[in-house]
């Protein structure tokens, strides 16, 4: 069974029985949490404000995802989650350009192959 957030951590747009019900769950690599959410996850909050949401993190060991839990009304937590597939799926393609021209730039600087 889910571990369900504690009273003092629900914030006051939450219906506390209905919107922490089957909450939406998105896995994304840790690398995207920075990005997205920024340095230690300071824009958190504010995804919690205008979606109108509760955002939790969770990390397994076992897991090379990170888990994005989010709570709330069934129409605001569609959205907030849509919201962020979207910014993971925008970063995750400029981490794969940003990789793709370094390759290139590697590749241009003609460097002598190594020696056995």
């Amino acid at each position: 069974m889910e571990m369900l957030p504690k009273c003092k951590d629900i914030l006051p747009w939450l219906n506390v029985l209905e919107d922490l019900i089957d909450p939406k769950v998105l896995e994304v690599p840790p690398w995207l949490l920075e990005p997205m959410f920024g340095p230690d996850r300071s824009r958190i909050s504010f995804f919690e404000k205008v979606g109108k949401t509760m955002i939790e993190l969770q990390t397994s060991e076992s897991s090379a995802h990170t888990e994005i839990v989010v709570y709330g009304d069934l129409t605001y937590r569609a959205r907030t989650t849509w919201m962020l597939q979207c910014l993971a799926e925008r970063h995750r393609r400029q981490g794969q350009q940003e990789i793709v021209k370094l390759e290139e730039a590697s590749s241009s600087l003609h460097l002598p192959s190594e020696r056995k």
